[in-house]
C-alpha cells in the first residue's frame, strides 16, 4: 500500500496532521508505522518529535498485537 493510503487510515485528528505535515513522497510500505516513520520528517512537524512518537508508538504495538494473534 502506498503512503498516502496508509495514511488515510489513521484515525483524526492525527490523519489531517500527517497529511499536512506529508513530504509527498509516496512510496509504497508494508504497515502504517512504517509508513508514518517515513512520511516526514517529525522533528520538523509543528507537533513536534515527541507526539509523532506517541502516534508511531501506539501503532506499533497494535500491529505487534495483531501479527502475535495471527501466529497462534
Amino acid at each position: 500500500m502506498r503512503t498516502r493510503d496508509w495514511l488515510n487510515k489513521l484515525p483524526e485528528p492525527n490523519r489531517s496532521k500527517a497529511l499536512k505535515n506529508w513530504n509527498g513522497i509516496d512510496s509504497s510500505h508494508i504497515s502504517l508505522p512504517i509508513a508514518l516513520a517515513c512520511a516526514f520528517d517529525w522533528e520538523k512537524s509543528s507537533e513536534g518529535k515527541r507526539y509523532w512518537y506517541e502516534v508511531w508508538s501506539e501503532l506499533n504495538q497494535i500491529e505487534n498485537v495483531r501479527e502475535n494473534s495471527q501466529k497462534q
